[in-house]
């Protein structure tokens, strides 16, 4: 999903995560949200050791149903808690 997409549905501006060098570089609050659109088991498994994650459910903007043609991944994400170990 695209950032435009998700600022439209979320009705305000989305804050979007940097990844430098080291990572990416996450909020300092020691909880927050973040969707994610794919996660690689190598990104999960470092997230995970800084984090505990929550999936918290699929969020999905899709009008049309898996399976047809209208169907887009790119409008589907994981929203995630991440609260600092």
């Amino acid at each position: 999903m695209s950032l435009r997409e998700s600022v439209w549905q979320y009705g305000d501006m989305v804050t979007p995560i940097q990844r430098g060098d080291t990572g990416y570089l996450f909020p300092k609050e020691n909880t927050f949200g973040i969707l994610f659109n794919v996660i690689s088991p190598l990104e999960k498994e470092r997230i995970t050791s800084k984090y505990h994650i929550k999936d918290m459910g699929i969020y999905n903007l899709n009008q049309a149903s898996q399976g047809s043609k209208q169907y887009n991944e790119r409008l589907l994400n994981t929203f995630y808690i991440l609260t600092k170990k």
